[in-house]
């Protein structure tokens, strides 16, 4: 049992041979004070290579994903994107519901450490 835990903790806290360092990234994002259900949450390492990403609960809450099989985010600093989307009124495709500001233009940058990081990520609507 405990080489399982330890083999797992390598999963997750290590990044495991050649990769990027990955660490625990978990939090919650609110948008107008209120929890955002249904969004997705990019974690974009400033280093380059690949995002980690998750889609937020009906609590906010959501636990990043650097691949199907690792979980994490990429130590250092990273850029963070925020999106939900809905179709739009006429059928002509999707619309997104998140300000530019915290997705595709978005300034929001959070440091992801070694070991476990839990994050508020507070959107404004305005």
């Amino acid at each position: 049992m405990a080489a399982c835990l330890l083999a797992l903790s390598c999963v997750t806290g290590c990044g495991g041979g050649d990769g990027p360092e990955l660490a625990t990234v978990s939090g919650t994002v609110t948008l107008n004070g209120q929890p955002l259900h249904g969004a997705v949450v990019t974690f974009l390492p400033k280093s380059g290579g690949r995002p980690a990403m998750a889609n937020t609960d009906e609590d906010g809450h959501f636990k990043l994903n650097y691949s199907s099989t690792e979980m994490g985010g990429v130590a250092g600093s990273n850029t963070v994107r925020v999106s939900k989307q809905e179709a739009k009124p006429d059928g002509s495709g999707q619309q997104e519901l998140i300000p530019e500001k915290y997705n595709e233009q978005s300034s929001l940058e959070y440091e992801v450490k070694p070991g476990r990081n839990d994050f508020e990520i507070s959107l404004e609507s305005k």
